[in-house]
């Protein structure tokens, strides 16, 4: 009887075996899928994460080109007040960066900023205004652009350092 026992536990364990072994090896397929499917999709987040980051940086840098295009002209705008031609010239350019580019970058403070000092331009050309008047808000202007790009920096260091 032991000896029937010592059969069927033989047969068993020699039919049971390569179940074992096949469970095994579909397990370890299983998890080697599972880990692939993981590291593919953390992956794909870090690169969806760069390619936000150097869009965020493209803006950041069409930011800094507009801004510091701004503070060219308003400079001309002011320095040129005395001599209409010329002034009338710097305006045309800087209405053009008003209606133009700028609008694509710019934030609420800036737009507030340009719109004063488009104001400005225009009470300067009707006498309402002096020159002096004219250089602060000018240069109000170029300060809240500065404020501007640094808060934007400060907001792409941030996402670049999460």
């Amino acid at each position: 009887m032991a000896e029937k026992k010592q059969i069927n536990l033989d047969i068993l364990l020699k039919i049971a075996a390569p179940g074992i072994t096949v469970a095994g090896i579909l397990i370890g397929v299983w998890q080697y899928s599972h880990n692939q499917k993981f590291l593919v999709k953390k992956e794909y987040n870090l690169i969806e994460k760069n390619d936000a980051l150097e869009f965020k940086r493209n803006i950041w840098k069409k930011q800094q080109e507009a801004y510091e295009e701004i503070g060219n002209v308003v400079s001309a705008v002011v320095n040129s007040a005395d001599e209409t031609s010329s002034f009338n010239k710097n305006v045309k350019q800087f209405q053009g960066l008003y209606w133009g580019k700028v609008v694509l970058v710019q934030d609420d403070n800036v737009e507030i900023a340009m719109i004063k000092f488009n104001a400005e331009i225009h009470d300067f050309r009707e006498g309402i205004r002096t020159k002096d008047h004219l250089k602060k808000r000018g240069y109000e202007l170029v300060k809240t652009c500065k404020a501007s790009l640094h808060e934007s920096w400060e907001t792409l260091d941030y996402y670049a350092n999460k």
